[in-house]
């Protein structure tokens, strides 16, 4: 498995590595979310037999909110299970990640809103649960002269 060698060396040089779902799979699943969990799961587990304290996520792109107010707004977890996605150069879809304790507990300054458990969390199975997350750094505001939010779902490892 060369991604679990990948993987490997990143979390040990890192503490961290991010685990592409259209190089796992090919062609890469129209219902991302769906698989990226299923593979998930499989990554935490094999990772876990050198790593034991490292945890995983995926995480589900949303739109970007230019409003100045915090976005609470968000699809249900049904509905992001289902979202078709498309693949390609430049496309934003979701990611597999994988991290140390150390890593998953590393402070960051930013502004970030994170909602309860979404309804539905426990029919991912154990040990998986899911949110929502809107975040904005200083730097990219300064970056880029806006305020804009970027809004996520997160299914992670607990």
């Amino acid at each position: 498995m060369w991604w679990a060698r990948h993987a490997s060396t990143e979390l040990t040089e890192n503490g961290w590595t991010q685990v592409d779902l259209d190089a796992l799979l090919e062609p890469p699943p129209v219902r991302a979310v769906e698989a990226a969990v299923q593979c998930l799961i499989v990554a935490v587990q094999t990772a876990r037999a050198v790593f034991p304290d490292v945890g995983g996520l995926v995480h589900v792109p949303l739109p970007y909110s230019a409003h100045k107010q915090v976005p609470v707004d968000h699809p249900t977890l049904p509905d992001v299970l289902r979202l078709e996605w498309d693949y390609g150069p430049g496309r934003v879809v979701p990611g597999i990640h994988l991290l140390s304790g150390s890593r998953a507990q590393a402070y960051e300054s930013v502004d970030e809103y994170r909602s309860k458990t979404l309804a539905g969390s426990d029919e991912l199975g154990d040990g998986l649960v899911a949110y929502y997350k809107a975040r904005r750094t200083e730097a990219e505001e300064l970056r880029s002269g806006s305020f804009e939010w970027e809004r996520d779902i997160v299914i992670r490892t607990i």
